[in-house]
């Protein structure tokens, strides 16, 4: 099954706020989010409205293997501002080389490994909800 390509890198949806990220969340477009921290590599999916499934990692390594889906912090409109904050900060310092975050979003979903990790996606990767940039108190 391919996927359409929905929006150009230009039209991606830019979220400046917890609450235009709870809002996001508590859309019901999706059953399941994620704040992904970007690399150089994402950015030229971008631009086709979804991210490529993700790669198994061993010791810090990338292996030849890819993950079932793309590889993100798991986020829910239940959570708290403070928590919501926190995973936001821990995606754009702790994953991504780049200064990116992006929302990250599927209908199906399974955990992955890491501590907060969800994989999105079917074996088809996520779709790009939006371009996250929260500024800290």
């Amino acid at each position: 099954m391919k996927r359409y390509i929905r929006a150009s890198q230009n039209d991606v949806n830019v979220i400046t706020s917890i609450s235009e990220l709870r809002d996001e969340l508590e859309s019901g477009k999706y059953n399941y989010y994620g704040l992904r921290g970007v690399h150089e590599s994402d950015m030229n999916y971008i631009s086709r409205g979804y991210l490529e499934p993700s790669w198994v990692w061993d010791r810090n390594d990338w292996t030849d293997e890819r993950l079932n889906g793309t590889c993100a912090l798991y986020v829910d409109a239940d959570m708290s501002d403070a928590e919501l904050e926190s995973r936001y900060f821990r995606a754009l310092n702790d994953y991504s080389p780049i200064g990116v975050v992006l929302l990250i979003a599927d209908k199906v979903s399974e955990w992955g490994a890491d501590e907060n990790e969800i994989i999105l996606g079917n074996g088809y990767g996520a779709d790009v909800v939006a371009k996250v940039e929260i500024k800290g108190e």
